[in-house]
């Protein structure tokens, strides 16, 4: 190749049919974003997903109704099609809100992603110690 020939990556390539399959059945249960086109709405939660590898990254998800248990539902409703299409789920726990409707803590929503059955990707982390980190790596494993 040349050098100043410019490598392209078509997108969507290296998903896989599982992959595929799980962001077909999220796209019939959710809407398009009125305002973005990267995110979703999904029962209430605006959330933004896309293939990783052979795995589903979680980019974003956000509450419309903060502090109603709209981003649970959003989140188990993921989980749900991660366990029945056999797809890890990746994300950075980070609370980037300083909205205070939101969750503003970080060590608040990594334990939030545990209880929906997410762990902490790093081995060098305490499972119990999340003090100090800005951000984390977290995965779900389908079940």
């Amino acid at each position: 190749m040349k050098s100043d020939e410019i490598t392209r990556i078509k997108l969507g390539s290296g998903r896989s049919d599982k992959t595929k399959l799980f962001l077909s059945d999220l796209e019939k249960i959710t809407s398009e974003h009125p305002f973005d086109n990267r995110s979703r709405i999904l029962k209430n939660a605006s959330i933004e997903v896309s293939a990783y590898d052979k795995d589903i990254h979680i980019s974003d998800i956000r509450s419309l109704l903060p502090r109603t248990g709209a981003g649970t539902e959003a989140m188990k409703i993921l989980t749900n099609l991660a366990d029945k299409h056999h797809v890890r789920l990746h994300l950075i726990a980070k609370a980037y809100s300083k909205d205070q409707k939101y969750v503003t803590d970080t060590v608040k929503l990594i334990k939030w992603y545990i209880s929906l059955g997410f762990v902490v990707d790093d081995d060098f982390l305490d499972d119990d110690d999340y003090e100090g980190y800005d951000e984390v790596e977290m995965v779900y494993y389908p079940r």
